[in-house]
């Protein structure tokens, strides 16, 4: 034991207790979600094939990607504000203000929509036709809507709230979307379940924010200005996360085609299921930073750091072990190329979990210059070498691509966390 390294106190051993039951509490809902994920995915690939999956994620992503874009990152945005107004009404300024962004948003990337498919003649989406691309595009405010409330149920200490909704609407999304497939629904009855269930997640919080908002809810262009100034500070890490992401599957969509684009996002697919240990830690260390301060919550997020990656590694060997033998039983013989992609995307998969818990630090020191200009380089990085590699080498350039980003961006997490590290000990 050394100077540095003090006993927890009894108080302090309370708090990791408390976390740890959260922590629980959370993993149980997200592993329901998960398991219903992972059902679906199952799903559409043996009714879908490779083809049709691979029509559905385009579509899917494209509307994910636009809703990323327009979003201007005002969740971190409404996660600082909460941090600064500790004390203060500041619920109904910030959910009126957010339902008029939403829809500012929306009505952008419909705009935008219309005018990239008629350019690329579809390809932009895997040459998904109209109505397929029109009703994957309904999924946008409701895609954006769910990243204003989960920053508002996050700052506000209504955690089980969010996963409850998570478990409602992709319940619903599984029932309705298996059952759509089997009755011939294929990939536009699919993405129609599947922007009903978002709809689903992202509503259900909606009375409980009003009515306990303390304050009337209204729409204020100040508040919006604040959010958006913060925001776009924070922009440039979602549009860099997203690219990193999503680029190398979209480059897929358009130079290789709907079956290797679906093969190679079920590998992806199939790598974020670990995801879920580090995206549970974090909401629960968002919720004490905003709460005690990025300092004082520095010592419990760093035990758990610890643990939560050190499950995610032992995960990551086992899942790539059984890889071979799991993923052509569950998916079918179509996805046997799916295989060594999962395998090379398990490196990755563990950096990007550890970077994932330290971005609540990030956000409560307002790191949003640093943070995104890391984060977009990074994605650019991975958008460049996509878009050079994946017409050489199809789905292993795209595989390159994500192992580069992913090397690095391990690197720069271990950089922040040495520099948490000293600042907390500085400000001890």
């Amino acid at each position: 034991m050394t100077p540095q390294e003090p006993v927890a106190s009894p108080s302090e051993s309370l708090v990791a207790r408390k976390d740890l039951k959260t922590l629980l509490h959370t993993l149980t809902a997200r592993a329901y979600t998960l398991v219903t994920q992972v059902a679906l995915l199952v799903a559409s690939a043996r009714l879908l094939g490779a083809e049709g999956r691979g029509g559905y994620v385009a579509a899917m992503t494209w509307a994910s990607m636009v809703a990323t874009l327009g979003g201007l990152s005002l969740q971190p945005a409404v996660l600082r504000r909460a941090t600064l107004h500790v004390g203060r009404p500041w619920v109904g300024s910030s959910l009126g203000t957010l339902l008029g962004a939403c829809g500012l948003v929306t009505f952008g990337g419909l705009t935008v929509t219309a005018v990239a498919y008629k350019l690329t003649g579809g390809a932009i989406v895997a040459h998904c036709d109209g109505p397929t691309t029109l009703v994957g595009c309904m999924a946008i405010p409701f895609l954006v809507w769910e990243q204003y409330e989960a920053g508002l149920l996050m700052a506000t200490g209504r955690l089980a709230l969010y996963n409850r909704a998570q478990l409602i609407g992709r319940t619903f999304g599984l029932i309705a979307g298996i059952s759509v497939m089997l009755l011939g629904g294929r990939v536009i009855g699919l993405i129609a379940t599947q922007t009903i269930a978002q709809a689903m997640v992202a509503s259900i919080g909606i009375r409980s924010l009003w009515s306990g908002a303390g304050e009337r809810v209204r729409f204020s262009w100040r508040v919006l200005w604040e959010l958006a100034s913060d925001g776009l500070k924070a922009h440039p890490n979602s549009v860099g996360m997203m690219l990193i992401a999503s680029s190398n599957t979209l480059v897929l969509s358009v130079k290789a085609g709907a079956a290797i684009t679906g093969q190679f996002h079920l590998a992806g697919q199939a790598a974020a299921v670990l995801q879920l240990f580090p995206q549970a830690a974090t909401q629960i260390l968002y919720g004490k930073v905003t709460g005690l301060g990025p300092a004082a919550a520095w010592r419990s997020q760093k035990r758990l750091l610890h643990a939560v990656t050190l499950v995610l590694m032992v995960a990551a060997g086992a899942a790539a072990l059984v890889a071979p033998w799991a993923i052509p039983l569950a998916f079918g013989d179509d996805f046997r190329p799916s295989v060594y992609v999962f395998q090379w995307l398990m490196l990755p998969a563990v950096g990007s979990g550890f970077a994932m818990m330290l971005a609540p630090q990030n956000v409560g020191r307002g790191n949003f210059l640093l943070v995104s200009s890391v984060a977009l380089g990074t994605g650019l990085l991975t958008l460049g070498l996509s878009t050079y590699l994946v017409p050489l080498f199809g789905r292993n350039g795209a595989l390159a691509a994500s192992v580069a980003s992913g090397a690095l961006g391990t690197v720069i997490a271990i950089g922040y966390y040495i520099w948490f590290e000293f600042l907390s000990r500085r400000e001890e």
